[in-house]
Parts: C-alpha cells; sequence; structure tokens
C-alpha cells in the first residue's frame, strides 16, 4: 500500500473522530442545553408548517378559540398534553383526564410554544 492511500485512510479516521468528539460534547454537555437545540428545531418546523396556529378551549362542550400567545401560557400550566387523532388537532391539554375542561392544539401551535419560551409538557 503506497504512503498516499495511508495518508488519505488517518485523515478520514482523524475527521470522523473530530467530528463524533465535538458532537459528544455539544449534545452530552451543557454547552449547547437540549432545550436550546429544541428551540432551534421548533423554529424551524414552525416556519416550514403553513397550517394556522390553533388553539380552542372546551368547557364542558362550549368550544372557544384562545389567541395563540395567550394559549401558550394556559397550557404551559395544565399537567400533561397528550396526542389525539384528530384532523385539525394533534394534542389535548388537560389537568385531569377526566375533566370536562381542555385544550385542543396543533403542531403548530405546540412548535411557537415551545419556540418562545414556555414549557409544554408533552411526555
Amino acid at each position: 500500500m503506497s504512503p498516499k492511500y495511508i495518508n488519505l485512510a488517518l485523515m478520514m479516521v482523524s475527521f470522523f473522530l473530530i467530528i463524533n468528539i465535538l458532537i459528544t460534547l455539544l449534545f452530552n454537555s451543557s454547552i449547547i442545553p437540549s432545550q436550546s437545540i429544541k428551540r432551534i428545531v421548533n423554529g424551524f418546523t414552525y416556519s416550514l408548517d403553513t397550517s394556522p396556529a390553533k388553539c380552542i378551549f372546551n368547557s364542558s362542550g362550549i368550544v372557544g378559540d384562545i389567541p395563540i400567545d395567550r394559549c401558550c401560557l394556559q397550557i404551559q400550566s395544565q399537567l400533561s398534553c397528550d396526542p389525539i387523532n384528530s384532523t385539525e388537532f394533534n394534542f389535548k391539554c388537560y389537568t385531569s383526564k377526566t375533566s370536562e375542561r381542555f385544550y385542543l392544539i396543533n403542531k403548530k401551535t405546540l412548535n411557537y410554544c415551545e419556540n418562545v419560551g414556555f414549557y409544554v409538557n408533552t411526555e
């Protein structure tokens, strides 16, 4: 094997080692917190989503639209936001699973709220 190929192979190995070290430093340490990475991803997906942000509040069958900024504050105070199967909404946010009062939001609303700094419990 010629020295040219050995040098090329060593350069490729060192390149992948450096990339691996950078990824480990960025994602497994406090250099860039994972919340910041999540905000970047949510901001990117928010800008690609062309559907309107939707948020409604259901109180015992009475439904009302909520402005998105107020919605973010309200869904942050909910116990959980669970995924749902609906054509219009993606999450149901509530303080109690059996409560007749809950919020319905779509993915664009969730991305917007998380991007501007609200914490929404979707797990």
